[in-house]
């Protein structure tokens, strides 16, 4: 890399580097392993992917380079052009699957981990409630618990619902979700590549995509989306944010002053959430 031009490096997060050369010109660079390679070539067939302007691969890695600026739009636009971008993406490499009994144990899997964390959970809660010296963080925990309880109903009543779906082998729409997304992967109306993604049903898209943006206000134009959805994708939506919600509660280490407010945010987030889209929880 240093034998093409002079360069700065802004920024080295995992495997991307944001250079910048003797111009001013900012440039995305990545050292990508044989997999991530191949996963970029995948991704390089899209017409909404942006493509490399060189690649050169040495003995165990390719580097593989792109155009690049600073995203200077606000969340807002970026949030409106965003979803519809990924859309495109999904719609390119969808196609129709029809569920097995097998695909249960995959659910099972995701569904028996669910439960060790609602488990866990109210143990903890147990210990607190029999605690005879309840702290400031005591009460909150326990003043905000209901959020937890109306979560686990819902998602079992969710759970309910997908197995359904699988044991009456309904074809369901699946295509090409990214595993993270973030605000600096789109420029110009194409998307600067990700290289880890799967293929699933399109409620994971918005699942992924509302994460991002859940800091901001649900808006109206979202809910729309996500209520033309099929049933099937409604239904999955709903299951996977609550549930990554709860995923992301770590009673381990959170009973104390510094990760109380995690725990906060996560029950109020569920709180909303539930709100919002109450008429597909019903």
């Amino acid at each position: 890399m240093n034998n093409l031009f002079d360069y700065d490096i802004l920024s080295f997060v995992d495997n991307k580097k944001i250079i910048r050369d003797k111009n001013g010109l900012l440039y995305s660079f990545y050292r990508l392993d044989e997999s991530e390679y191949q996963a970029y070539k995948e991704l390089s067939k899209s017409k909404y992917i942006k493509k490399d302007i060189y690649t050169y691969k040495d003995s165990t890695n390719y580097h593989v380079l792109f155009k690049n600026s600073i995203n200077k739009s606000d969340d807002k636009a970026i949030k409106k052009d965003l979803i519809i971008i990924l859309e495109n993406v999904f719609i390119e490499y969808k196609y129709q699957i029809t569920p097995k009994k097998k695909e249960l144990k995959k659910l099972n899997g995701l569904y028996k981990l669910l439960d060790n964390k609602f488990n866990y959970i109210e143990m903890r809660i147990r210990e607190i409630e029999l605690s005879q010296k309840k702290d400031d963080i005591s009460w909150i925990i326990l003043s905000k618990y209901h959020s937890l309880l109306d979560a686990k109903i819902i998602l079992y009543d969710l759970q309910t619902d997908i197995f359904k779906f699988v044991d009456k082998e309904t074809s369901i729409e699946y295509g090409l979700v990214f595993n993270n997304i973030d605000y600096n992967m789109l420029e110009s109306g194409l998307l600067e590549p990700k290289f880890r993604f799967y293929y699933c049903p399109k409620g994971m898209l918005y699942v992924r995509y509302f994460l991002l943006f859940d800091h901001m206000l649900i808006d109206e134009e979202f809910k729309k989306k996500v209520m033309k959805l099929s049933v099937f994708d409604k239904k999955y939506f709903c299951f996977m944010v609550i549930y990554i919600y709860i995923l992301n509660l770590n009673f381990g280490i959170m009973i104390n002053n510094s990760n109380i407010n995690l725990y906060i945010d996560i029950c109020k987030k569920i709180d909303i959430f539930i709100k919002e889209f109450n008429t597909i929880l019903k």
